[in-house]
């Protein structure tokens, strides 16, 4: 599977620009790059971040720690993908080095998770065992509040330095500017409904392979899960986010549902 979405923001746009069609698939094993533009992240900066990796081999999603035994991800990342393939690492910030590893042993995806056009791009996993939390090892709180157009908001994750660029094992750290959604959407000539956010700095900054599932934050609390990019990777366009507050109540009662099996 493509571990970042590329969705043609229109037509007129993806025929100017040259690009084909919408790329994905339903297999988690790919080449998995990392964040454009960004910079080595600090040991233990990011300690809610994780890695879901394929048999503990190789990294092809980040995700987040939203409980004990809880990882928040993007449904494209475990589209068609069962939960004994998944390991999770955690606490380490590079995905060749072990870290602490968790066997997954249930995935629950949205139910009204739509591939194209993305809708609902929202999971979470399960571990076997509760997580061994530590500084190295935490929880993150999920925002309810509004992020301002503008906002200064950071994004960690394993994804593409440049385009066509290699495996990087160790986090990205960057930070980028909330674009607020109507404006987003006049940018891109598509749909962004309620449950996405965008973001966007500069051409050669934002998002790419292998960043999908990670966590954007915004004062230390995550407000979105990386869904998709437009056209390709940190061409000069909005990124876009699931908005995390907008599925509060459906990360709360998957999580209440299923915690005591």
């Amino acid at each position: 599977m493509v571990s970042c979405y590329i969705i043609t923001a229109s037509l007129s746009f993806a025929v100017a620009l040259g690009v084909g069609s919408p790329a994905g698939s339903n297999s988690p094993i790919s080449g998995m790059k990392r964040i454009i533009g960004g910079t080595d992240a600090e040991e233990g900066a990011a300690p809610y971040i994780v890695s879901l990796q394929n048999f503990g081999r190789e990294h092809f999603c980040g995700g987040s720690i939203v409980g004990d035994r809880w990882i928040l991800t993007a449904a494209h990342c475990v589209a068609g993908v069962k939960s004994n393939e998944i390991v999770i690492q955690a606490g380490t910030n590079r995905v060749n080095k072990s870290g602490l590893a968790y066997p997954a042993d249930l995935i629950v995806s949205h139910s009204l998770y739509n591939e194209l056009p993305v809708i609902n791009d929202i999971a979470l996993i399960r571990t076997t065992v509760p997580l061994d939390f530590s500084e190295r090892v935490k929880q993150i709180e999920l925002s309810l509040d509004p992020v301002p157009d503008n906002a200064t908001v950071t994004l960690v994750g394993w994804g593409i330095t440049k385009r066509g660029g290699d495996l990087a094992y160790k986090l990205q750290y960057i930070e980028l500017r909330h674009v607020e959604s109507k404006r987003c959407q006049e940018i891109l000539q598509y749909p962004i409904d309620v449950g996405k956010l965008c973001t966007f700095t500069k051409k050669n900054e934002g998002i790419c392979y292998g960043d999908s599932g990670g966590a954007l934050t915004w004062k230390g609390k995550q407000i979105g899960i990386v869904s998709y990019l437009t056209l390709t990777c940190a061409v000069g366009f909005p990124d876009v986010f699931t908005r995390v507050s907008y599925y509060n109540e459906w990360i709360r009662s998957t999580v209440a549902e299923n915690d005591n099996d």
